[in-house]
């Protein structure tokens, strides 16, 4: 799928806060696996997640993950420290 004008141009990480973080403990291997490949693939296409609803704000973006038996939340936003600026 190619990229929306200009996010291509931007630069992406990926972040879990704590909550989330602490929701991984005890994930099954299978639903890691399936989650950590999902999010790898949104850094390289980021645009590829759907606005959530009522989709007021681009930035709160929502996908499924190991075969749609994981929801994944993400909030996209702009690095305070981009890549290679202090």
């Amino acid at each position: 799928m190619p990229s929306p004008a200009g996010l291509a141009d931007l630069s992406y990480r990926v972040r879990f806060e704590a909550a989330a973080l602490t929701q991984l403990n005890g994930l099954p291997a299978t639903a890691f696996d399936a989650l950590v490949e999902r999010v790898v693939d949104l850094v390289d296409e980021p645009w590829d997640a759907s606005v959530m609803p009522p989709g007021d704000d681009p930035a709160f973006r929502m996908t499924v993950f190991d075969a749609g038996n994981g929801l994944l939340t993400l909030l996209y936003g702009r690095l305070s420290n981009p890549p290679g600026e202090r």
